[in-house]
């Protein structure tokens, strides 16, 4: 495989490559939050994200953006 990329390079576009890996959230660079879980309280957690479509993830980031909202 090596020696095919120094026989046949491949061509040069002018525009830089895709990074790979996760979305951006926002502007800038996101940080992690982890959170500590009993196992039941983590399959109650994946249950309600499961019910409603989402991933874990996106559930509990939604469910802590929500309780910071004021009323």
């Amino acid at each position: 495989m090596a020696d095919d990329v120094v026989v046949n390079p491949p061509a040069f576009t002018g525009e830089p490559r895709r990074r790979g890996g996760r979305p951006p959230l926002g502007e800038g660079a996101s940080r992690v939050a982890q959170v500590r879980l009993s196992a039941a309280d983590y399959e109650a957690v994946v249950r309600a994200a499961k019910s409603r479509s989402e991933s874990l993830s996106e559930f509990l980031r939604r469910a802590a953006l929500e309780a910071t909202r004021v009323t």
